[in-house]
């Protein structure tokens, strides 16, 4: 859950943004247990077109009966700073990284609700505030300890106290072991979606060895958890190993025998060794590399399968620091922003008008968004009136990485600002270092991504000034923007399954987040799964990186194809 810097798209700086179902949170007792070759929900779903997954494009898959063994090379878009859940800020790359290594407590089904996954219960009280979670017996993890209820508290622990991980579940008031599998979460208030919280990084669970091995950093990857691979070699700005798990749960899974991921941060560079056959499957996301690869699908050289319309691509803005801290200043730079422009160029899907963090089928989604869109004329008047009252013009730097797509989109934005007096320059800074400023707030405006939750519960930590800490000054809301009808909506939202009051709910966070202008909207991406031929099963996903993330594939279902 790391929101995500446009061009280098880093998702999830706090490992949440939750996908949750449009459908009413759940009330009632839910129970799967997936089974070797069943058809286990696939996260993400069909319930709204926000994060909808497209049909395969390309080769079909095999109809033979999926054979083990066999390794694949998986290109992914940059290397994480670590694989530890409560501590390491997963990105799209982390989260395909991590979902080897670890389970999620939950997953989504096909209409996009969550259910049980590595937990085979996750039940509420009447009121919601005390949610019971039933362990599956005979679980073990890497290292051969048992997975029980006493480790799933020390994840809890974990979670609950990580700056990192701890917005997400600000909610929890404690965690009791029931019995050797039960544990019991009691919340500070009504949370009817709770579940959907556990369908990612804070969900992942953990070997209590990895997370309290003393020797262990926040960039470890020797991770240890109850997924379908076990890590095997780590090579700095190289490659992450892992191999087949013979003790997995899920009997019969995973198929391949190994999986290596190999960074590379340029998406043409990972077409191009997907057609040479240098790699086997990559992700991406930039328009030239999505086309490319429905081109050469529709070719019959490779198959694909597209991801898109669950995350907003914006320029968060950080309203504690000059000049934004001036709301003047933040109207001004949103109506000097052409984003159909910026997305012609800049996006796969240039007719995403983007006006809030909702899409059109999500719940505060509403025409009536009070948007500033584009108006150069009124961008330069306000631009002026900041100005006169200031004695200075409107000045800021743009934080992006050195990625060149990313520089060239930054520099569009800036070309289109400086039309109406307001000057800024970029600012470069590796992905590390970037998310590093904007989570600490050293930053006055970062190409962003973020947010995505079908359900809007999931990005309630995005927002909320509860996230807005003091010291250290770390925070979720990394816009810093503090709006108590914006707490009121989220806080009422959290505690009613009604439908029609938590529509009415998110529409007033979109207004009031529209009114007050932390962010420029800008698009929605569309993500890119492409594979060569050979593999098999690269559609949909089920253990925690599809939850949050249009990059998305189930990596245990993978197979080779003889």
């Amino acid at each position: 859950m790391r929101s995500n810097v446009v061009g280098a798209r880093v998702r999830s700086v706090v490992a949440l943004g939750v996908v949750i179902a449009l459908a009413a949170a759940c009330g009632s007792s839910t129970t799967s247990t997936p089974t070797a070759g069943s058809s286990v929900p696939a996260a993400g779903g069909a319930a709204t077109a926000a994060g909808k997954e497209r049909p395969v494009l390309g080769p079909a898959d095999s109809t033979a009966t999926p054979t083990t063994g066999g390794q694949v090379v998986f290109a992914l878009e940059a290397e994480p700073d670590g694989l530890d859940p409560s501590r390491s800020s997963f990105d799209a790359s982390g989260h395909l990284m991590a979902s080897a290594v670890f389970d999620p407590l939950a997953t989504l089904d096909a209409e996009g609700k969550a259910v049980p996954y590595l937990a085979s219960g996750i039940d509420p009280s009447e009121d919601s505030k005390v949610w019971t979670i039933t362990l599956r017996p005979g679980v073990t993890f890497h290292d051969g300890s048992p997975l029980d209820s006493a480790a799933l508290k020390t994840n809890f622990d974990y979670w609950t106290q990580s700056f990192i991980t701890a917005p997400s579940l600000v909610s929890v008031d404690h965690v009791d072991v029931v019995d050797p599998l039960t544990v019991k979460v009691t919340m500070k208030q009504p949370w009817t979606s709770f579940p959907y919280t556990l369908t990612t990084q804070t969900g992942y669970v953990a070997a209590p060895s990895f997370l309290q091995n003393p020797d262990a950093s926040v960039t470890s990857v020797e991770a240890i958890g109850t997924g379908p691979f076990k890590f095997k070699e780590y090579v700095r700005g190289k490659s992450f190993t892992v191999d087949r798990n013979p003790d997995y749960w899920q009997k019969g899974l995973p198929y391949l025998s190994q999986i290596q991921f190999r960074f590379m941060p340029d998406a043409l560079s990972r077409l191009a060794a997907l057609n040479d056959g240098t790699v086997d499957l990559l992700h991406a996301y930039q328009p030239i590399a999505v086309t490319k690869a429905r081109e050469e699908a529709a070719a019959g050289t490779l198959k694909a399968v597209e991801n898109g319309g669950g995350e907003e691509d914006n320029i968060a803005i950080n309203t504690a620091k000059e000049p934004f801290d001036d709301v003047t200043a933040r109207r001004a730079l949103a109506y000097a922003t052409d984003a159909e422009k910026w997305r012609e160029i800049a996006e796969t899907n240039a007719d995403h008008d983007v006006h809030g963090p909702f899409a059109p089928g999500q719940l505060g989604f509403s025409t009536d968004d009070g948007y500033p869109a584009f108006d150069l004329a009124k961008a330069t008047q306000l631009a002026g009136e900041y100005q006169a009252k200031h004695g200075k013009p409107i000045e800021a730097e743009l934080l992006t990485t050195p990625n060149v797509d990313d520089q060239a989109q930054m520099q569009l934005l800036v070309d289109q600002w400086a039309k109406a007096g307001i000057k800024v320059t970029i600012k470069s800074s590796e992905l590390s270092g970037l998310i590093a400023q904007v989570v600490l707030g050293t930053y006055q405006l970062a190409g962003w991504r973020n947010f995505g939750s079908i359900d809007p519960d999931g990005d309630y930590l995005w927002w909320h000034s509860n996230a807005i800490q003091p010291s250290p000054k770390i925070s979720t809301n990394v816009a810093r923007f503090s709006d108590p009808e914006i707490d009121k909506a989220l806080d009422d939202a959290r505690g009613t399954s009604d439908p029609a009051k938590r529509a009415a709910d998110y529409e007033l966070v979109t207004r009031r987040l529209n009114d007050g202008v932390p962010y420029v909207w800008l698009g929605r991406p569309t993500w890119v799964i492409a594979a060569s031929p050979r593999v098999q099963g690269i559609s949909g996903a089920a253990n925690g990186s599809g939850a949050t993330l249009g990059a998305k594939t189930w990596l245990a279902k993978l197979w080779i194809a003889n």
